[in-house]
């Protein structure tokens, strides 16, 4: 499980502390997760649910979005979808065969012909009832960082830098036209527990095997 989380999303470098080995453990915790997946009774999602036709149930959060203006408020008030935001010439979508995923960008400030270099990645990992309801739920990589666009036929400019940031996350629905909405592993009242277990296995012997949640915790405040 903790190879396959790493495959994805990379593990913290040696100066690293807890803050940036969370993203880590939230990649395990999902895999842990989806591990007791069963064959859903009932599905809504089609073949393949990452075409560039599933922008209509992308909400605007999957915008690779860099700055807080990069959409008005009133089109974070909209609720507007992925598909909703490319009709305006805000966003564009695209499935990318190499990398069997679905590319969501946007445009240059400067020249809308031209693409940012900063993009959202979507790849779909596994598929099957994961939360035990019946219904079929999927698996996926999510990303944020900087993206080729050429192989996909869009120029983008030369400007980016090295942010990046990716994660597994839960998708499921409830019905054909329901957007695609996120599930979260329930909390367990051991996780504290687990989560201190990985970070001294990986960062604890570089900082001197001494818990990050423990340094970072505060008592609570008297009634």
């Amino acid at each position: 499980m903790l190879q396959t989380a790493a495959q994805h999303v990379r593990l913290p470098d040696d100066n690293a502390g807890m803050g940036a080995f969370l993203p880590f453990i939230g990649a395990c915790r999902i895999l842990k997760w989806a591990q007791q997946a069963q064959t859903p009774v009932s599905s809504f999602f089609p073949a393949d649910p990452l075409r560039e036709d599933a922008a209509k149930f992308l909400e605007w959060r999957y915008l690779p979005l860099i700055r807080g203006d990069d959409l008005s408020r009133s089109e974070r008030e909209a609720d507007l979808s992925v598909a909703e935001l490319v009709e305006r010439n805000a966003a564009w979508v695209r499935h990318d065969p190499r990398e069997r995923a679905l590319v969501i960008g946007m445009y240059d400030d400067y020249d809308m012909s031209l693409a940012r270099s900063y993009g959202t990645t979507l790849r779909l990992i596994a598929r099957g009832d994961i939360d035990g309801d019946g219904i079929e739920d999927l698996v996926v990589w999510y990303a944020k960082g900087f993206i080729e666009t050429e192989h996909l036929g869009i120029k983008r400019n030369d400007d980016h830098g090295t942010m990046a940031w990716s994660e597994y996350r839960i998708l499921t629905r409830t019905s054909p036209t329901e957007r695609y909405r996120e599930i979260c592993p329930p909390e367990q009242d051991d996780e504290q527990k687990a989560l201190e277990a990985l970070w001294l296995q990986f960062a604890g012997p570089r900082c001197g095997r001494k818990s990050a949640l423990q340094r970072s915790s505060r008592p609570l405040a008297a009634e």
